[in-house]
């Protein structure tokens, strides 16, 4: 073999070098580089890299409406506080009594009324709870190296033009973006209902509207939940407030209730 044929030979070599080692085809890493650009566009449309290192935690405060039947659609409020990377409380304040979820790392437990007992969520119920956390823009950014973000197409969603990029890595859904804007439009995932008996898993959908402004960053103040095309809950942001001070055991698990936030 001579020279030049050698030299061709290493060229295209270090060519293909990624695809062998990969696996991948160059079209599969084109949509790969796409989707990593176009996410980055969104994380500058919802404030920025600057803004998004420093947020610690996000505290909302919501009215929930639970779509039973067009004629029975109960409200309650609710708290959210979410803290990156792996913590999170929830509490509905209902007539029979507060329900709170707390999640601390792979721990979780609920306290259900009326009987407020102290109960243990499996690793089933712990995993759905924290996956909220998974496909977080935020946290994604934050570890954008354990992520895989695919380019999938550009189509019509919910009346209005979205991108539609697949995540797979901590999780696995996909992330529609307003083609428009770059903010999210909605998340589509499969998984089954924290706490219920049949844990067989569902097509989720979670609709963002109505954007503002809050200390620099854009936050959807309306979400529609969807379970297999069926609306089941309407939620309306109240408030939001960022990096807020907690109490050190606020997410710790123990026997009684979160301490309430300073």
């Amino acid at each position: 073999m001579n020279l030049r044929k050698i030299l061709t030979l290493a060229v295209l070599l270090i060519f293909f070098m990624p695809v062998i080692c990969t696996g991948q085809t160059p079209e599969k890493m084109k949509a790969e580089v796409k989707g990593k650009e176009i996410f980055e566009k969104l994380i500058t449309a919802i404030g920025g890299p600057g803004k998004i290192n420093k947020l610690k935690n996000v505290f909302s405060t919501m009215e929930i409406t639970r779509i039973v039947s067009p004629t029975r659609q109960p409200k309650f409020n609710a708290e959210v506080v979410v803290e990156y990377p792996d913590k999170y409380r929830y509490l509905s304040l209902l007539k029979e009594g507060n329900f709170i979820m707390a999640i601390n790392g792979n721990q979780g437990w609920m306290r259900i009324p009326p009987e407020n007992t102290l109960t243990p969520m499996t690793d089933q119920d712990v995993k759905a709870a924290i996956s909220n956390i998974l496909r977080d823009p935020i946290y994604i950014y934050r570890n954008l190296d354990r992520y895989t973000i695919k380019l999938m197409e550009e189509k019509d969603f919910d009346g209005k033009r979205i991108i539609d990029l697949l995540f797979t890595g901590p999780a696995e859904f996909h992330l529609y973006i307003d083609a428009g804007t770059y903010l999210p439009s909605a998340f589509t995932y499969r998984e089954a209902m924290i706490g219920m008996a049949d844990q067989t898993a569902t097509v989720r959908e979670e609709i963002f509207s109505d954007y503002k402004e809050v200390d620099g960053m854009k936050m959807s103040f309306k979400i529609v939940i969807k379970s297999n095309g069926k609306k089941i809950l309407e939620v309306s942001i109240k408030e939001y407030q960022l990096n807020i001070k907690l109490k050190k055991d606020f997410f710790k698990i123990k026997g009684g209730s979160p301490n309430e936030k300073k």
